[in-house]
């Protein structure tokens, strides 16, 4: 659970028309993708780098579809985020 006291950098993902989605981010212009996934990966991808960050869908209406937190950046926590979006991609580390 998102800890209250926290400033989160959040990131919209709205549709704009059929097949298009936008994703955007206060104070950014955003960004337009051809397909939800990408839009998905590419938000995913900037709240993990900039954590504590959250990732929003929004439907039609306007209102929060679903809503993920990034507090941390493991491996773990990677997966999990993955699989709650229903993406899946490879995570190269190099040591």
């Amino acid at each position: 659970m998102a800890d209250p006291a926290t400033k989160y950098i959040t990131y919209t993902i709205t549709a704009l028309d059929a097949g298009r989605w936008f994703v955007e981010s206060k104070g950014t212009s955003g960004y337009s993708f051809h397909s939800l996934k990408e839009a998905e990966r590419f938000a995913i991808t900037l709240a993990e780098r900039n954590a504590p960050a959250k990732v929003c869908l929004i439907d039609a209406n306007g209102q929060a579809v679903t809503e993920m937190t990034f507090e941390q950046r493991s491996e773990e926590h990677t997966s999990e985020l993955q699989s709650r979006f229903g993406i899946s991609y490879a995570v190269f580390c190099l040591k």
